[in-house]
C-alpha cells in the first residue's frame, strides 16, 4: 500500500516538526542556564555571604538584561524583520505581543551563564569546569540554533563577565569589612 502525502500536508508536517524542535531547544537552553543558580547554591552552601552576593548579582543581571533589551530593541534571527518593524511601529495596538522577550540584544542566557562562570570561578579561586561547560553549551547553542546573532551573544557575555567580577569584588570587600583585626595578646612565644 502506497501512502501519498500532499505538498500542503508535508509543509504543515515540517512546520510542526520545526516548532517542536524549537520548543525543545528553548526548553533545554533555559533548563541548563537556570540550573546554574541551583549549582551555585550548592557550592556556596557553607558560605552564606558569597551565596547572597551571587543571588543579588544574578537578579541584577536579569534586570540589566531586561532593561538593555527594551533599550536596544534588536530582533532575534528567528523574527521576520518586516513583522518585527510592524509590531514596533504599532506598539500601542499590539501591546500584548511586544515584550522584552522578543528582543535579542543582549542574550540573557549568555549573560547569566557568563556571570555564573566568572562569579563562581573567582569565588572558589579556580576554574569551575561544570560552569564552563554549561557556559560553552549555552553560547554555542545560541548561535548554532539562531536564537541570537553572534554580536548579541558576545555583548551578553561581556556584560555578564563584568557584572560577575564586580559582584565578586563587592562580596570580597564586604567580607573584609566584616572581619575584625586580631587583637595583640602579647603572649610570649617559645622557640624550640
Amino acid at each position: 500500500m502506497t501512502v501519498y502525502i500532499s505538498t500542503e500536508n508535508l509543509c504543515f508536517l515540517i512546520l510542526i516538526i520545526d516548532y517542536i524542535k524549537m520548543l525543545l531547544i528553548e526548553y533545554v537552553r533555559n533548563y541548563i542556564t537556570f540550573s546554574l543558580p541551583v549549582y551555585a547554591l550548592y557550592i556556596f552552601r557553607d558560605a552564606r555571604v558569597k551565596m547572597l552576593f551571587f543571588v543579588v548579582g544574578y537578579l541584577f543581571s536579569v534586570i540589566v538584561t531586561i532593561l538593555l533589551k527594551l533599550f536596544f530593541q534588536s530582533p532575534t534571527p528567528t523574527v521576520d524583520p518586516l513583522y518585527f518593524n510592524i509590531l514596533i511601529k504599532n506598539r500601542d495596538y499590539f501591546e500584548k505581543l511586544v515584550s522584552y522577550e522578543m528582543f535579542g540584544m543582549p542574550s540573557g542566557n549568555a549573560m547569566l551563564a557568563s556571570f555564573s562562570v566568572v562569579y563562581i570561578s573567582t569565588a572558589i579561586q579556580r576554574l569551575d569546569y561544570i560552569c564552563l561547560c554549561t557556559f560553552l553549551f549555552v553560547v554555542v547553542n545560541d548561535v548554532i540554533f539562531q536564537c541570537h546573532f553572534p554580536e548579541q551573544v558576545a555583548v551578553g557575555c561581556l556584560i555578564g563577565i563584568i557584572i560577575g567580577y564586580l559582584s565578586y569584588l563587592t562580596c570580597g570587600r564586604f567580607i573584609r569589612g566584616v572581619q575584625k583585626e586580631k587583637q595583640e595578646d602579647y603572649a610570649m612565644t617559645t622557640l624550640n
